[in-house]
């Protein structure tokens, strides 16, 4: 979804996937804190587990699951 967001890469310079989460709990949450040379303002994230935002709730978008299948158009409505 990345990609199709920003196909050639000028406006989103990283990404965070469960191994960059912090575990509390037995939830993985993911901390913009690691992000300490860039202001929160412009850092957002998008995961269809509110909790995985918990610490950052202003900067979450929250989605439905994706499951891959043809009716499933979640991450498409995200984009437009």
């Amino acid at each position: 979804m990345i990609d199709k967001l920003d196909p050639k890469g000028q406006y989103i310079t990283h990404r965070l996937y469960r191994q960059h989460c912090v575990v509390f709990e037995d939830l993985y949450i993911k901390d913009l804190r690691l992000f300490s040379n860039r202001k929160k303002e412009d850092l957002i994230i998008v995961d269809n587990l509110i909790y995985s935002f918990a610490l950052d709730l202003e900067n979450g978008i929250p989605i439905k699951s994706y499951y891959e299948g043809k009716e499933d158009y979640e991450l498409i409505f995200i984009a437009e």
